[in-house]
């Protein structure tokens, strides 16, 4: 080791020795603060580290402490000893000085403007030109002095490091470093250079640079890859779990988050799915129900509601996630091409169907054959064909939806298959639309069933067609083409002038026209005579004319029409908004009905279901009227005295019937927009259903009109049954036995005001009927 100088290179911090000497004695120099003796040199100063005095190599700042500056400074790099010496000097007054100056050190930083501007997502090119330098001159500068900024900044993160900073973490989020400054620009261009350069002690660990990882605890990232597993697609709950349990109880690491976890799958390009994360381009919710199919239905799946219920069931069990296919199940075909139709409704996944090679060919130069000369076929023309016939013989294939699923995943690339026909693909524009359309111009008058049987094509489809395309005009004898109706252009100007006058006219009793929006029966019923006497027959014809000629005027959403000031669809929740608004928030239920009917396409609904569905939140106040909850309000002495009568009443009881809430309910009162009003056995469920998480308001809409509803109220013993399930538990708590007598129960049930009506056949499920006498299942 070489002798140790008196003076060393931190003399060169004052140019009077005297002063050095004094200020290092009396410690306003630090001569070497421990902090920084085990870093190492940062490279940009090589080729410093490679040689030193005599056989001692300079590795580490603390070898720095054996050497004068004058014999350091000309083994460094001639482009690096301006920065060099600027770094020694914060250096040397220690860590606490460092840290409070370095950030200004980078500020000054002659590249420092071009950095901020890359990391506020500027292009080299766009910098360049307004420097007036080239692309290549702005990239060398944003290289040197991302290695300047990195110089100060990996320091600083080893010093806090090695001095027990990140002891006990496993992670330590990046903004926490710098809290104690407001400079938001000198730390957004540090996070860049960090971003820039890989090679430094703390590896990023997020896409949104987040988290640093503890250098000392990279055995732990280890462990924590090996339980991640990562497959094409898996339960990250799961295995989030396994991890967490892991990492707490054996390493006693609580700050590996769960949204730590999800960026780390995230930056490993995973998709989320519910509680599934999945590999792009390898998986998808549709990949994973292809694979469920070929497993649990060899011999194919029914689509219908009780087999799509019991394919969610399965995939629930292995993935332990809620599937939501019913919306996958029209689009089936497109989405997953390896599930071919086999059967009216039944799905197949093609491993499962098992023809030779050899058949399969013969099958398909037959069809080939057919086709040969068509630009369209429907299915049943070719299954029908004598040779298909005898080359079908004794395979699988028995039905017309089998061969049109077969056919189409072995020929999709060649032929284009749609609802039950085929064409070559070079006429796929060739769509249904255009058939429909011929047809109709072919066969005037056709009528929707006609279609449906001579094109066969499903009803579904054609009166998706017929709805969609504005040519088509329905009048009393059928549909026709909207040209062929003979219509004046004094008749036709009377039209618009009367639909546009009928959209803002607020005199009709049902328009809701100031929205600007009118229903087609509105329209019609208006002004019927007049549309007569043009030959309009019916609303239906009157809106299509409309459409045909008038789509620049207006919008169309059937049944509406819809003036071009607005650009929202008109929808029930929008109509029930308006009406409510109307009301000053209350309704009466009977009313709304048919009032609303004259505005909604549906006419026969559950009023309250369809709340329910459109998230609109009500209060139903009695038998036939209802609020919305926002306008309801209780005191605290009803809440009080309403949460009192219910926990003493449930202490003896599981639910309460009509009779008993309609006692509970007694004498207690709300108010609906500041007036009072009494509670009944109706408002007390729906407070209870709005407002409880101890008690659960059951509800027999669904088996009776939504006027004629029963409720029941019951504790959490019984919150997850159905109204059907709570009556036959009520009727089975005072018919014990085997078997009971149908009319006593059926009046049981009329006694307790269970339901109002006993439907035909109702407990089917828990009971068998043989004469009067009731016999129960369980």
């Amino acid at each position: 080791m070489p002798e140790k100088y008196e003076h060393n290179l931190f003399d060169y911090l004052n140019l009077n020795e005297n002063e050095t000497k004094t200020n290092i004695k009396e410690g306003n120099i630090v001569f070497m603060d421990k902090s920084f003796d085990e870093l190492n040199i940062p490279d940009i100063f090589m080729p410093l580290g490679k040689s030193g005095r005599g056989s001692h190599k300079i590795k580490k700042f603390k070898d720095l402490m054996f050497y004068k500056f004058d014999e350091i400074i000309p083994q460094i790099k001639k482009n690096n000893q301006y920065i060099f010496t600027k770094y020694i000097d914060l250096i040397c007054h220690g860590f606490e000085h460092y840290e409070l100056n370095f950030l200004n050190a980078i500020k000054e930083i002659n590249g420092f403007d071009i950095l901020l501007k890359r990391a506020n997502g500027e292009k080299l090119e766009s910098i360049g030109q307004k420097a007036s330098l080239t692309r290549e001159r702005i990239r060398q500068i944003e290289k040197s002095s991302i290695e300047e900024v990195l110089v100060y900044a990996v320091t600083y993160f080893e010093v806090k490091n090695n001095n027990g900073y990140f002891k006990d973490m496993l992670f330590y989020n990046f903004k926490d470093m710098f809290r104690y400054t407001n400079d938001a620009e000198v730390v957004k261009v540090i996070e860049y250079a960090l971003k820039s350069k890989n090679n430094y002690s703390f590896a990023i660990y997020s896409q949104d640079f987040d988290a640093f990882i503890n250098p000392t605890k990279k055995s732990n990232i280890n462990q924590i890859k090996k339980l991640i597993n990562l497959n094409d697609h898996f339960n990250y709950f799961d295995c989030f779990a396994k991890i967490n349990n892991t990492l707490i109880f054996n390493n006693n690491i609580l700050d590996f988050t769960f949204d730590i976890y999800k960026n780390y799958l995230t930056n490993n390009n995973y998709s989320f799915k519910g509680n599934l994360a999945m590999k792009p381009g390898t998986c998808t919710t549709n990949s994973i129900l292809s694979q469920a199919i070929r497993e649990f239905y060899p011999k194919g799946i029914v689509l219908d509601e009780q087999g799509i219920k019991d394919l969610q069931k399965k995939l629930f069990n292995k993935y332990k996630y809620d599937f939501k296919i019913l919306s996958a199940i029209s689009k089936i075909d497109e989405l997953n091409p390896e599930l071919i139709v086999w059967g009216k409704q039944v799905r197949t996944h093609i491993d499962n169907v098992h023809i030779k090679e050899e058949k399969r060919q013969e099958i398909i130069n037959e069809f080939e054959k057919i086709i040969e000369n068509s630009s369209y076929i429907l299915l049943d023309v070719i299954y029908n064909n004598d040779e298909i016939i005898k080359i079908l013989n004794k395979t699988e294939i028995n039905d017309k939806y089998k061969l049109y699923g077969y056919l189409k995943y072995y020929l999709k690339e060649k032929y284009y298959f749609k609802k039950m026909a085929v064409r070559k693909l070079d006429l796929k524009e060739y769509t249904l639309n255009e058939l429909v359309y011929k047809y109709i111009d072919e066969n005037d008058n056709a009528s929707i069933e006609e279609i449906v049987n001579k094109l066969d094509i499903s009803l579904q489809s054609v009166q998706s067609i017929i709805r969609d395309d504005i040519r088509i005009i329905q009048t009393k004898k059928g549909y026709t083409l909207a040209h062929k109706i003979k219509i004046s252009k004094a008749d036709l100007k009377e039209i618009f002038v009367k639909t546009e006058e009928d959209l803002f006219d607020d005199s009709h009793k049902y328009g809701y026209t100031r929205s600007g929006y009118l229903h087609k029966d509105n329209l019609f019923n208006n002004h019927k005579e007049e549309w007569e006497n043009m030959g309009i027959n019916d609303s239906q014809m009157l809106y299509h004319i409309i459409r045909y000629y008038y789509s620049d005027k207006f919008h169309f959403y059937t049944p509406y029409i819809q003036s071009l000031e607005f650009d929202f669809a008109i929808t029930f929740k929008k109509i029930i908004s308006d009406y409510f608004s109307k009301n000053e928030g209350i309704i009466d239920i009977e009313k709304t009905q048919k009032d609303i009917g004259y505005i909604s396409n549906t006419k026969d609904f559950s009023l309250i279901y369809s709340l329910k569905s459109f998230d609109i939140k009500y209060f139903r106040m009695g038998f036939d009227r209802m609020a919305l909850l926002d306008n309801i309000t209780f005191d605290d002495i009803t809440k009080y005295m309403l949460n009192n009568r219910l926990t003493e009443f449930f202490e003896s009881h599981e639910y309460a019937l009509e009779k008993d809430l309609e006692k509970l309910s007694r004498g207690l009162y709300y108010f609906v927009n500041d007036d009072k009003c009494y509670m009944n056995y109706y408002a007390l469920c729906s407070y209870i259903e709005n407002y409880s998480k101890e008690y659960f308001a059951l509800c027999s809409l669904g088996i009776n009109n939504y006027i004629t509803s029963k409720y029941a109220v019951v504790c959490k013993s019984m919150k997850d049954i159905n109204y059907l399930e709570f009556v036959y538990k009520v009727i089975r708590k005072t018919y014990t036995g085997p078997n009971a007598n149908k009319l006593e129960v059926l009046k049981f049930i009329r006694d307790n005001k269970l339901l109002l009506n006993v439907p035909v056949g109702l407990f089917n499920e828990y009971l068998d009927v043989v004469d009067d006498t009731l016999i129960f299942k369980s």
